[in-house]
């Protein structure tokens, strides 16, 4: 298994494991499109925060976003 930072490339696979995540943990369903926009948005601006995608035999088989938060607690930013 390979666990690396994503790229542009990873965009439609995780978008797509977005849409079934939000369906199959929260019965919500959610627009691919705007989903799609969202993690682009986050692979090009790495102020936002940054994927990580666990790979095997070429295929993504799970993946995790880390988002950034302003804590006033410890004047820093954290995860």
């Amino acid at each position: 298994m390979l666990i690396r930072k994503a790229s542009l490339e990873d965009a439609e696979r995780i978008a797509k494991n977005n849409v079934n995540l939000a369906f199959e943990s929260e019965n919500v369903s959610i627009c691919y499109e705007k989903t799609l926009k969202g993690v682009r948005t986050v692979i090009e601006d790495r102020g936002k925060g940054f994927y990580l995608v666990a790979e095997e035999d070429d295929s993504i088989i799970g993946q995790l976003m880390v988002t950034y938060e302003w804590s006033d607690w410890r004047g820093a930013e954290i995860w």
